[in-house]
């Protein structure tokens, strides 16, 4: 299922086996996500430096006032990939 929604072979899904299929399921195919960024990018004039690497802006995990201990480590996990600047993927590079 992953190989017709265009994902490489080797690209690592998390979870369980069910959780693994909703990914997939709920995924805009990588190849459709390219072609719809290349097409702003030409046609809307928006240049982006090359080298410029990803860089998460924020989040919000939930609006209610308490985390599963499972919510808990996916912010630790998300605060510490942002104060390492761990080199995230980018759409044209």
């Amino acid at each position: 299922a992953a190989r017709i929604q265009t994902f490489p072979d080797d690209f690592v899904f998390c979870g369980n086996a069910s959780q693994k299929i909703q990914q997939i399921g709920n995924a805009i195919p990588p190849i459709l996500a390219r072609v719809f960024a290349e097409h702003i990018r030409d046609n809307y004039g928006f240049e982006g430096d090359q080298d410029n690497e990803g860089r998460m802006l924020g989040f919000l995990l939930t609006k209610a006032g308490a985390m599963s201990p499972a919510l808990k480590n996916t912010e630790i996990w998300l605060n510490s990939l942002m104060e390492n600047k761990i080199h995230q993927y980018t759409l044209f590079g």
